[in-house]
């Protein structure tokens, strides 16, 4: 069976200075981590366009590739602050709120664009606190690891959130 290839070129809907920004930014990205070509194979296989660079490595990218998975359901939106989908996410495990079983952290779809993404896991599908996505390919992070993830994003609100939260939760 022939592999499929996935060129990394912006979409041509985009606007033409974006889509050169985007072209540049993965450029970077890659250059520094390789393997996130690796995580576009399995992204781009499930839907969308173009995976928007990080802008710090992600250091979740290995256990992406290896153990990461669609999430699926119905998806309940509740609005938090905006952009802030990690500390919005972390802020809602250490009560549990909305009945969260979990928190997702990995890559969403909107727009042909997969992101870096968090989210709440529902026990029958996804709480979003930004605004809706497509898809979710991610990790489920439970116990004590969305505890650290809730602690660290918390600690990082003011400075760094998304690749100093994910290098301590990948850690353990």
């Amino acid at each position: 069976m022939k592999r499929r290839r996935f060129p990394q070129t912006a979409p041509t809907t985009l606007p033409t200075g974006q889509r050169s920004i985007l072209n540049s930014r993965w450029r970077e990205a890659t250059a520094r981590q390789p393997e996130l070509k690796k995580l576009l194979q399995v992204l781009l296989g499930i839907g969308g366009d173009f995976v928007v660079a990080p802008p710090f490595p992600d250091l979740d990218v290995e256990e992406l590739i290896a153990s990461g998975f669609v999430l699926g359901g119905p998806t309940v939106l509740k609005k938090g602050q905006v952009s802030k989908c990690h500390e919005n996410a972390a802020a809602l495990w250490p009560s549990r709120k909305y009945e969260i079983v979990a928190i997702g952290t990995g890559y969403a779809l909107s727009g042909g664009l997969w992101r870096q993404h968090s989210w709440g896991i529902l026990r029958e599908g996804i709480l979003e606190t930004t605004h809706e996505r497509i898809k979710y390919f991610g990790l489920a992070l439970q116990g004590s690891r969305a505890d650290r993830f809730a602690k660290v994003e918390a600690a990082t609100e003011t400075t760094l959130s998304g690749p100093v939260l994910h290098a301590e939760v990948s850690r353990n």
